[in-house]
């Protein structure tokens, strides 16, 4: 085959070739996609033979503008991406790498929206002894691993709440005081981290958690000299 004379003409009779065999492009770009992008097996709304078909019209844009047979400009991506954020995709996912990982007003990592506790304490007197009753509240929203598009294979921490309780009692100088933390053994994350970044995503798909403190209790008891 003779060498054609310009790198246009080259790259143009290279998209007819790949053209000519646009079906099995497709079908093997999907299946590394599938490879690759796991997340895609959560959403049900997009199948095989979506992602396949998707795949086949962008090429057919891509390979087509760039062997001068026809040009459809980025008519065929927009609708793409239009469908896939119909469908609850995120965009991270549907975009190349090097593009925008977090868009304005993406949530900083490590950071919830809210967080929020509340002491509500009773003092009252039993005879002389100096006596309480206390319950606090405390609440936080989730929160995302990182700023980077990979942030969604570790997936965000869950809102939690827990309950604190304590009761005591004292007389002159010295006080006794039982205490429940996390009374209702909450399994609260506070975060997820991971060691590496592979390209299947395996160690942020079994992020580590760093959990709160299990249920505690116990008595305390001072004394002033």
């Amino acid at each position: 085959m003779q060498r054609p004379a310009s790198p246009d003409e080259f790259v143009a009779q290279a998209c007819r070739t790949l053209l000519d065999r646009i079906d099995d492009l497709a079908k093997e770009v999907s299946l590394e996609i599938e490879r690759k992008e796991p997340i895609y097996d959560s959403f049900d709304t997009v199948s095989t033979d979506d992602l396949r078909s998707a795949n086949q019209e962008n090429l057919l844009a891509v390979l087509g503008d760039l062997s001068g047979e026809q040009t459809q400009g980025l008519a065929v991506p927009r609708a793409t991406g239009r469908q896939r954020a119909n469908q609850g995709v995120p965009l991270p996912t549907c975009t190349t790498p090097g593009t925008v990982d977090a868009y304005a007003g993406t949530q900083l990592p490590v950071t919830p929206k809210l967080k929020f506790n509340g002491t509500a304490r009773y003092a009252f007197d039993v005879r002389d002894f100096k006596s309480f009753a206390q319950a606090t509240v405390f609440h936080q929203s989730s929160t995302t691993y990182s700023l980077e598009a990979t942030r969604f294979y570790a997936g965000d921490t869950p809102p939690f709440t827990t309950v604190d309780l304590s009761a005591g009692t004292g007389l002159n100088n010295w006080h006794l005081e039982a205490y429940i933390e996390n009374a209702f053994d909450k399994r609260g994350q506070l975060g997820r981290n991971s060691e590496c970044n592979d390209g299947v995503h395996y160690c942020l798909l079994n992020a580590h958690i760093y959990p709160i403190k299990p249920m505690q209790f116990g008595v305390k008891f001072g004394q002033k000299f």
